[in-house]
């Protein structure tokens, strides 16, 4: 269901967005922001091993293929006590792990190429020949591949060159039914190169661009290596150990400059290497008959962090970002190298009889730079009736250090040498009830309230004499309620499925800094990642060879600081600078996005051939998503600031693309 979901570009965990609670920074683009939480902090998992995203760019394709994932858990509050250093929301995807004979699949859309091909180690032909299926083993491999650059090099006038692929092998042995060793080896490349055309320095000076980054230039490239080795031990089903070690390998380079800019000089040029190496234990023993389950583990991660260039620092905290006002940041430079230990562990218990299941359980993780260890108490406690209605309530505590983070390293290295940060924690509460019928309808009410405290604040100041680049500052509380009503199909020709959703989120925070550094620092605010209503429908009817879907989509915005004016007469660069009001305290337009797919399945003895068009944002949406300040004009209301609608940014798209599987 989920790879027919239009405007999903058939990829799974972008379809994700079509649930209830996960929405985007941008709307349509941007990475994954679940219940508000902030996308750094939330957890992303292949087989156990960490990514810093599972998504290209954070938005586009998966960086593995949607036919390698068996499954996606997407737990958005109270995840299991198992998973730790996170305090956001859980994204596990799991990958397959049978396969019973040679198959693959290739795909071709309009934006890139994917190919997976699979196949099973057989114990020997004259067991095979005899009518034993049973195998040694199996392997895969599979990547995709992006051509937007040979898209955009056919018109020299374009200055925007994305590019992406992956790569992903995966191989395991049976050694016995008992004993088996698997090994995933997975890896991608996301590279964004920008540069100044002469019809784009016209087009900028007409919309009053700042003077200032005229000729500006960008390149971002983002790459990772991932290892891991697992090896299971399954004594029965009763009793089973999986241990997994593996590296997680990011380098990231980010540059930005305007060499022809001669009134100011913006340099930023940072190389970082943020690598993350772990062993993970995992014991699992059903000690009671079916009762009870007992579940420990132990994880233990080494990060070597390194970092060297140049960087621009924030000095001050302002919701103007004025790049020709030098007492707001300051030009350092950047030569970090950084390593240090965690150590987690955890104890879990399940128990369930007669449709009641209490699943308590606490994690500890120890950071050995600043000498911290935590203590979570998490519990999960649900009653399932004869009627198949389920009642539950979840209550987690979860500790999250930004030192160990790469996405936070990414961004400003000396994070991983910061011992006098405390880890971030949040608490998360749900309640729900989910009633099915027939087994193939399911209505689900979920309410949830996550409050987040000691949050991790960039900032720069002086305490004991040392210089010191963010504090454990402020509080955010995230509340809401999901209601789902969901449609599954049957295994029969013509039928339809979907689901409707809707959920109402109210988060807000305090930053906690001092007023010098942030005049709003004692003051309750929209949280930036707000966003109150969000109504999805995802519909789709398979008719034979034939599905129709659409995807319908109406949310209201998040908050925005308004330009309220602006400072005077140009200054020395003739820039009119503006002047804003109070903090996200502004609201756009609620947007409508409509989106349609169309795709055929033409079935034969080897396999199958499918191919899809979709139109995305068929609704054309004329709401405003922003307000863009003109350097070059004095303010002026419905003037300056110009007022951005989303079809400036999102305009109607085609996609299409076709599939082949044997």
């Amino acid at each position: 269901d989920m790879k027919e979901v239009p405007a999903s570009f058939g990829d799974s965990v972008s379809a994700l967005t079509s649930l209830p609670g996960i929405n985007r920074t941008g709307g349509f683009l941007g990475p994954l922001v679940i219940r508000a939480a902030n996308p750094n902090t939330n957890l992303y998992l292949i087989d156990d091993v960490p990514v810093l995203n599972p998504l290209h760019f954070g938005v586009l394709h998966s960086i593995i293929s949607s036919d390698l994932m068996s499954e996606i858990d997407v737990y958005a509050s109270a995840f299991p006590a198992q998973f730790g250093n996170a305090s956001g929301a859980l994204i596990s995807i799991n990958t397959i792990d049978q396969v019973e004979r040679l198959s693959g699949n290739a795909e071709f859309s309009i934006i890139s190429l994917n190919a997976l091909v699979k196949s099973p180690w057989r114990e020997d032909t004259e067991k095979e020949k005899a009518g034993n299926k049973n195998t040694r083993g199996y392997w895969i491999v599979a990547g995709r591949r992006s051509y937007f650059e040979t898209i955009t090099l056919i018109n020299p006038e374009i200055n925007q060159l994305p590019s992406y692929y992956d790569y992903q092998l995966k191989g395991k042995f049976f050694f016995n039914r008992e004993h088996s060793l698997s090994l995933l080896v997975f890896g991608g490349f996301d590279t964004f190169i920008f540069f100044d055309t002469e019809e784009n320095k016209k087009a900028r000076e007409e919309n009053g661009a700042d003077p200032l980054l005229n000729g500006v230039e960008l390149k971002n490239n983002l790459q990772f290596h991932n290892q891991a080795v697992t090896y299971s031990y399954n004594a029965s089903d009763k009793l089973q150990n999986k241990i997994v070690v593996y590296s997680a390998l990011n380098d990231s380079e980010f540059y930005v400059d305007n060499p022809q800019q001669q009134a100011f000089q913006l340099n930023i040029n940072i190389l970082s290497k943020p690598y993350l190496f772990g062993l993970k234990d995992r014991f699992k023993w059903s000690w009671w008959h079916d009762f009870a389950e007992f579940r420990t583990g132990v994880a233990l991660t080494y990060g070597y962090f390194r970092a060297n260039g140049t960087t621009l620092v924030r000095n001050q905290r302002t919701d103007f970002f004025d790049f020709g006002n030098s007492n707001l940041f300051t030009t350092k430079a950047v030569n970090e190298k950084h390593h240090h230990y965690l150590l987690g562990s955890y104890l879990e218990n399940k128990f369930t009889y007669k449709g009641i299941t209490f699943t308590p359980g606490v994690r500890s993780d120890y950071l050995h730079l600043n000498r911290t260890a935590t203590l979570d108490p998490r519990a999960l406690l649900s009653y399932e009736l004869f009627t198949s209605t389920t009642f539950s309530v979840a209550y987690g505590q979860y500790s999250y250090f930004a030192q160990n983070n790469p996405n936070w390293f990414r961004n400003q290295p000396e994070i991983a040498s910061a011992y006098y940060l405390g880890p971030e924690v949040g608490i998360h509460r749900v309640a729900g009830i989910e009633q099915k019928i027939k087994r193939i309808y399911t209505l689900r009410i979920e309410g949830f309230y996550n409050d987040f405290k000691n949050r991790v604040r960039s900032t720069s100041y002086i305490e004991n004499g040392e210089q010191r680049i963010a504090r454990n500052a402020g509080e955010k509380i995230s509340k809401g309620i999901e209601l789902l009503v969901r449609k599954d199909i049957e295994e029969k020709s013509n039928d339809y499925f979907g689901w409707l959703s809707y959920t109402y989120n109210d988060a807000r925070s305090i930053s906690g800094l001092p007023l010098d550094i942030d005049s709003y620092g004692n003051t309750w605010l929209a949280d930036n990642f707000d966003q109150e209503h969000t109504l999805k429908l995802v519909i789709g009817y398979k008719y034979r060879t034939h599905t129709f879907s659409s995807r319908i989509t109406y949310f209201t915005s998040t908050p925005y600081t308004p330009i309220t004016g602006d400072q005077g007469p140009p200054d020395a660069n003739g820039r009119y600078l503006p002047v804003t009001g109070e903090r996200n305290s502004g609201r756009f337009d609620p947007q409508l996005q409509i989106n349609v797919r169309y795709s055929r399945q033409l079935n034969y003895r080897w396999g199958y051939i499918k191919w899809y068009i979709e139109l995305v944002n068929i609704s054309g949406t004329d709401a405003v998503v922003d307000e863009q300040w003109r350097y070059n004009k004095p303010y002026e209301a419905g003037v300056n600031p110009r007022l951005v609608k989303a079809d400036d940014n999102l305009p109607f798209l085609p996609n299409f693309g076709v599939e082949a599987r044997f």
